[in-house]
């Protein structure tokens, strides 16, 4: 359908799949729109059915929302099924539930952080345990599309509001206009965050913590912060073998703001980046984000690898993302069986050909 209307602005008609929605300003504009998209169809031989089609209409349902000259609003059908939602007791439920939701995030202030404890629930790793947290987090996203604001198109004719907001858990937005004496929301937006670098004041006390907190990582960092002489080998022998191997690392492993970070250079120095060495904690919710978050792709162990050297340095990082990477539930499925099945013997035909050659 894309390519019969190639050519065709945005002003006049929107295409999503076979789904199609004719503009126009006036109803003198939006009949020769009607002309143009109905002589692009009669040219590629396409025919449409007058039971689906709906003409002339200031409101009408699209891709489950409801679209209007005022803005875009939620499908009240899809919100009624919301309101009636009993709680999940299990992971396909609740993944249902914020399948829904997540479609309609765009109305929902705060909508990572409202959910951020319903979707933890939902990892292939996690105990479903639902607590206190997830009940508020679950009546909170019922009430928020309940009361959810129409979106209004966006004016060239008229300034733009944006207004953010961010924690050490995810970051937030709101972009707005002011038409007439009223803030009319245009989206909003949000994300949950990893642990990252950030210049976030609380940022470094926290990794700082979680560094000290892990028995490999301690005695390094603790050593650091003190002096920047290497520690003997008498000094450090009665710690466990992860320590060690820091130890040998020595002269890459950095402070910065209190945080331990390993220097990476390549070969030839053309490159540096600094790797945030990862207290064992956080070693899981690294590993989620990096493959099997919608950004981490559920790629394979050389480019998960990669990606989490980008950024984070612990000890035993290759076995760890191997291990996760072979363990993925999600990566198991889609791959086929290692061996071809053998088909079941058969009784051959009495003078059956099997097969002939001619020479």
């Amino acid at each position: 359908m894309e390519t019969v209307l190639r050519g065709l602005t945005s002003e006049a008609c929107l295409v999503y799949l076979d789904d199609i929605i004719i503009l126009g300003r006036t109803f003198q504009e939006h009949l020769n729109n009607i002309r143009k998209v109905f002589q692009r169809q009669q040219k590629a031989n396409l025919k449409l059915s007058p039971k689906k089609c709906r003409f002339f209409r200031k409101e009408f349902s699209y891709l489950e929302h409801i679209i209007s000259e005022d803005g875009v609003k939620t499908d009240p059908e899809k919100t009624k099924a919301v309101v009636g939602w009993s709680r999940p007791e299990a992971v396909h439920d609740l993944r249902s539930f914020l399948g829904l939701c997540t479609y309609y995030h765009r109305f929902v202030r705060n909508f990572s952080a409202i959910a951020r404890s319903l979707h933890k629930l939902t990892e292939a790793r996690s105990n479903f345990n639902s607590t206190e947290e997830c009940e508020k987090s679950f009546n909170s996203l019922k009430q928020a599309l309940i009361t959810s604001p129409v979106l209004t198109y966006p004016r060239t004719d008229k300034e733009y509001i944006l207004v953010t907001d961010a924690s050490n858990e995810g970051k937030g937005a709101v972009l707005s206009q002011k038409i007439g004496n009223e803030e009319c929301v245009i989206p909003y937006f949000s994300k949950s965050l990893i642990l990252t670098t950030t210049n976030d004041p609380c940022f470094p006390n926290e990794v700082q913590k979680a560094q000290l907190e892990d028995p490999a990582i301690r005695p390094i960092l603790e050593t650091k912060l003190n002096s920047e002489d290497l520690p003997s080998w008498q000094e450090i022998a009665p710690e466990s073998p992860a320590t060690k191997r820091y130890w040998a690392l020595w002269d890459s492993l950095h402070l910065k703001d209190g945080v331990l970070y390993r220097k990476w250079e390549s070969n030839d120095g053309s490159s540096c980046r600094w790797q945030l060495i990862l207290p064992k904690s956080r070693i899981q919710e690294v590993q989620r984000e990096t493959h099997d978050s919608a950004s981490g792709g559920h790629f394979g162990v050389m480019k998960t690898l990669s990606k989490t050297r980008e950024r984070f340095y612990w000890d035993r990082l290759r076995a760890d993302v191997e291990k996760w990477c072979r363990e993925c539930h999600a990566c198991g499925a889609r791959k086929g069986p290692k061996t071809r099945t053998k088909g079941r013997l058969q009784r051959a035909i009495m003078w059956a050909h099997l097969s002939k050659e001619s020479f």
